[in-house]
This record gives C-alpha cells, structure tokens and sequence, in this order.
C-alpha cells in the first residue's frame, strides 16, 4: 500500500473515503520487512516477502537458541487490499449483521 500525495489531497478535499487515499501495489511490489538494530536503530537487513496487506503487526521477537537467533513476526495480513472495501458501512447493511454504534 501507497499514499499518493495527490490523491491524499484530493481525499481531504472531497467527500470520499480516507482509504481512497491508498494505492495497491501488491501485483508488482513485494513486501519488505526491515530489521533494525534496537540498540543502534541501525537497519541491518531488507528481507522481501510475498505482498501483503495487514492492519496490526501483532508481536515481533528474537527467539536465541544456541548460536543462531531467528526473528519471529506475527502478523495478522491479508493477500490483497480486498479487505478494506469490504469495511464499509454499505456492506454491513445490505448483510444480515446487526451493527451496533456506540
């Protein structure tokens, strides 16, 4: 996902969604994960993955065992971007979800 500044623009200015705001590029940019240093902040890696959409990176930790350590994600992600049209109210009332707004 991409925020194009001119669509930003035109989002803010008008009467559109603010995800309108957002660019799929999943079909020819692959997802890069970057490691950092937490002692230095220091990027130590790039490490592509298959494209990806996700909300929330749920954790993130080292696992050491013995001599090497793996970095473990959890990731709650999706392989497309289908997910946030399907987040509109529109939707929720044309189902047989009751949706309660507190």
């Amino acid at each position: 996902m991409m925020i194009k500044l001119f669509r930003a623009l035109r989002t803010l200015l008008s009467s559109t969604a603010i995800t309108d705001m957002f660019k799929w590029n999943g079909d020819n940019m692959p997802t890069i994960f970057h490691v950092i240093n937490l002692d230095t902040g220091e990027q130590i890696a790039q490490i592509p993955g298959p494209a990806c959409f996700n909300c929330h990176d749920i954790n993130t930790f080292e696992l050491k065992m013995e001599d090497t350590t793996t970095i473990v994600v959890d990731i709650c992600a999706y392989d497309g971007h289908r997910l946030i049209d399907e987040l509109y109210l529109k939707n929720y009332e044309t189902t047989n979800y009751h949706l309660v707004l507190a």
